[in-house]
């Protein structure tokens, strides 16, 4: 992008909100940055970094759930067909996962002697696939379930919220109404379900983090300027 284009771009009085759409692959690598040190931190590493910003690691997955709204808006809005979209995406979240198996496999199953070989593709069935999390196989490798979830129910967020796309109120009543149905449904997951909510908790509580992720996608797709905080 020419400079001078990005100047114009952000202006004394505003902000260009598709700055976040260009600049998405620099914040995403804040995000899994900061999930990285969160999680070193809590193994034993220490990190010559403010110790409140470590402790809020989590909130690293969702600013990261949160840009992934936004990247998933953008590209439903390209192509609404959704078995396209699924192709697409599915790919995208699972192809680099299997080229890191052989090393994750060794240094987790095999160096701690979880398993032997015998086990390993139950085990890993188990710890990968989106329903080892859901069921109580596992309830450590917990985002990839998770964002395997949000693709899968993106086309039906996008069709409830973006039906009227020229009318911005309504599309704002309609993700405040999702956002709420979503906090009754962990409401009632808690009150009823007590011990399969405690197993997912941390995935249930991201899902509304998502949902106002899609809705931002809107305003960034449409180019979208707010008011500078500063000058």
């Amino acid at each position: 992008m020419p400079a001078s284009k990005e100047r114009s771009a952000i202006s004394g009085k505003t902000y260009g909100l598709h700055l976040i759409h260009q600049y998405r692959r620099q914040l995403y690598g804040i995000s899994m940055l900061w999930i990285i040190l969160y999680h070193a931190m809590l193994i034993g590493y220490h990190w010559p970094l403010p110790l409140f910003f470590l402790r809020i690691g989590n909130t690293g997955f969702d600013m990261l759930l949160f840009l992934f709204g936004i990247s998933l808006f953008f590209s439903y809005s390209a192509d609404t067909h959704i078995l396209h979209f699924y192709q697409k995406h599915v790919l995208k979240l699972y192809i680099p996962m299997f080229t890191v198996i052989p090393l994750f496999s060794y240094f987790y199953f095999f160096r701690n002697n979880y398993l032997t070989g015998a086990g390993l593709v139950t085990k890993f069935d188990d710890y990968f696939f989106p329903l080892g999390f859901w069921t109580g196989a596992n309830s450590q490798i917990w985002f990839i379930p998770v964002l395997f979830a949000a693709i899968v129910l993106f086309p039906l967020v996008f069709f409830f919220i973006f039906r009227e796309k020229e009318n911005e109120k309504y599309i704002f009543i309609r993700t405040c109404i999702l956002c709420c149905i979503e906090l009754v449904i962990i409401w009632h997951l808690k009150m009823f379900c007590p011990e399969f909510y405690n197993r997912t908790a941390i995935a249930w509580t991201r899902f509304p983090i998502f949902t106002l992720g899609g809705w931002a996608g809107f305003h960034v797709y449409g180019r979208k300027k707010i008011p500078a905080l500063m000058p």
